[in-house]
């Protein structure tokens, strides 16, 4: 958990904290954690966690951190911000086009090619295979 100055917090109120996510960055800045929110405690000021922060292994201290928060719908005001609804499978999306002219592209596949035996592979050549909408680094 940490505890949040309430003259710089929003004053929105979060219909659903607990699908959030804080990002916080190490001290010294080198790192980060982020972390699942299980609630949000207006009164105290303060932002309870129920899990992550596992990140990096070094460690630090919660204190003064910068951090940011996402996926919070009553945030959404600027453009490429996004909302993900797991419960009822919607994602909102602020955009200043209409959603006419808007077009979203998801993956359906965590992996598109795995490979997998007690040896270790190598020498692998990708051709005519594009990595788009993937996260394949290439």
């Amino acid at each position: 958990a940490f505890f949040y100055d309430p003259s710089t917090w929003t004053k929105k109120a979060w219909a659903h904290p607990e699908k959030s996510v804080v990002h916080m960055f190490h001290p010294g800045y080198w790192g980060g954690w982020m972390f699942q929110v299980a609630s949000l405690d207006t009164t105290k000021h303060r932002v309870n966690f129920s899990r992550g922060g596992f990140q990096e292994a070094r460690g630090g201290t919660i204190g003064q951190n910068y951090y940011f928060v996402e996926n919070v719908k009553e945030e959404l005001d600027a453009p490429g911000e996004f909302y993900l609804d797991t419960d009822n499978h919607r994602l909102y999306v602020f955009s200043e086009t209409s959603p006419a002219g808007l077009t979203v592209q998801a993956p359906m596949l965590e992996s598109l090619i795995q490979f997998r035996g007690s040896r270790q592979a190598c020498c692998i050549i990708r051709r005519n295979i594009p990595p788009y909408y993937s996260d394949f680094p290439g």
